[in-house]
């Protein structure tokens, strides 16, 4: 029997004007749903949703374990004690601090900030923003071979197809 993580009924998000309308959806465990649409459809909301950090106007989400939420932009929190060494290696983050780090580089550590601890659930806004070609494809390898549920907001097509 297939373990579910996320039960949404019945959605409504509302800000000036309805955002998000979603009458069920279930996602269950070790599932990787890759979430597109045109901007401003609601996508980073639905995440933000699921992450506990919006409420919604009408309906409920249920969710069954920890879904982390990685935001496409944010700053570098440099406290973070658990850092796999061998991915900031793979990811060629150079050891600095955290305001001489590029786009890429700050993009990369945050990667491995949330992947460096193991989570039975994800969420990723937009992961390979900064991203070049060989930072995207550490990333998919990575993703590749995560057990566990993963959603994830993406326009960039080869991202999408891998996972």
């Amino acid at each position: 029997m297939e373990t579910i993580t996320i039960k949404i009924k019945d959605i409504e998000m509302n800000f000036e004007e309805q955002v998000l309308k979603i009458p069920e959806l279930s996602v269950y465990e070790n599932e990787k749903i890759g979430i597109i649409g045109a901007n401003g459809s609601g996508k980073s909301t639905l995440l933000r949703l699921i992450a506990g950090e919006l409420q919604a106007s009408k309906g409920t989400v249920d969710t069954f374990c920890d879904f982390p939420l990685y935001h496409q932009i944010s700053g570098v929190e440099e406290t973070v004690s658990e850092l796999d060494g061998e991915l900031l290696s793979r990811f060629k983050v150079p050891n600095n601090s955290a305001e001489t780090l590029s786009g890429g580089e700050t993009t990369k550590y945050r990667l491995t900030q949330l992947l460096s601890v193991y989570q039975t659930g994800m969420l990723l806004d937009e992961p390979t923003t900064h991203l070049d070609q060989k930072g995207k494809q550490q990333l998919i390898d990575e993703l590749q071979y995560y057990y566990g549920t993963l959603l994830f907001v993406s326009h960039d097509r080869t991202f999408l197809n891998a996972l």
